[in-house]
């Protein structure tokens, strides 16, 4: 998916703003997912 969206990076702006807006959400969704895994055993 990010891959397709890096190789989907177009001039226009319009796909530039697009890719900027979910940028901030990727590294928000991979710390979430790396939480988990972060946290020792109790």
């Amino acid at each position: 998916m990010l891959s397709e969206r890096v190789a989907d990076i177009t001039p226009r702006s319009e796909t530039r703003q697009e890719f900027r807006s979910t940028q901030p959400q990727e590294p928000k969704r991979l710390a979430a997912c790396a939480a988990p895994l972060q946290t020792p055993p109790v």
